[in-house]
């Protein structure tokens, strides 16, 4: 009985997940690169935004003084309009029709899924590279 071989296996799955994951971001990052590129637009503005925890000093009293102009944001750092009321349907619409209070019927199925393991190959590791 060899303990090493059955110690290998959640940990050798577990890299394979974590790589799997940082493949699967780096392939969107790459995409939503050539799309900015072919839109026309700038990629290079949304790189600052997400650099944050390499700011300068000189930086950050930048972004205070932005902050202090009266520009609301919300969590994702995008500028909120609240200039106009978003409409919530037809019915939001129309000033004479009421709204039905409907229920809402969720179902819950507990058990056990093997959806989350999928075998990587080494194709699929090396694809764009």
């Amino acid at each position: 009985m060899d303990k090493s071989a059955s110690g290998a296996g959640p940990i050798r799955y577990a890299v394979r997940q974590v790589l799997d994951q940082e493949l699967k971001k780096e392939k969107i990052l790459q995409n939503s690169v050539v799309r900015q590129a072919r839109s026309g637009s700038s990629y290079s503005s949304q790189a600052v935004d997400e650099n944050k925890e390499n700011e300068s000093p000189g930086n950050k009293a930048q972004r205070v003084a932005s902050q202090e102009t009266g520009v609301k944001r919300d969590f994702f750092g995008r500028m909120i309009n609240e200039d106009r009321p978003k409409p919530a349907g037809k019915a939001a619409n129309e000033p004479g029709v009421k709204l039905q209070a409907g229920r809402i019927w969720v179902s819950f199925h507990e058990g056990f899924s093997n959806a989350v393991r999928k075998p990587i190959t080494l194709k699929e590791l090396m694809y764009g590279f």
